[in-house]
């Protein structure tokens, strides 16, 4: 009974902690090569150009990276 119900956490952990690629919204400043996950982020904040929006999937095949950050 312990196995199924840990089986069932970590189902469901890996089913809902990641989002689909195609949809996920991330944002970018200017002509960065690095996509932030939310527009409040600090280094969006400092941004001096427009910050544009658009899915992680045409940030990864634009050959952007993700943030670093952990926050």
């Amino acid at each position: 009974m312990k196995k199924i119900f840990v089986l069932a956490i970590v189902f469901s952990l890996f089913s809902f902690s990641s989002e689909n690629k195609d949809t996920s919204v991330v944002y970018v400043c200017g002509k960065s090569e690095i996509y932030h996950q939310v527009k409040s982020h600090a280094a969006l904040k400092r941004c001096k150009s427009d910050i544009t929006e658009m899915t992680e999937k045409e940030a990864l095949d634009a050959g952007k990276r993700k943030c670093k950050c952990k926050g």
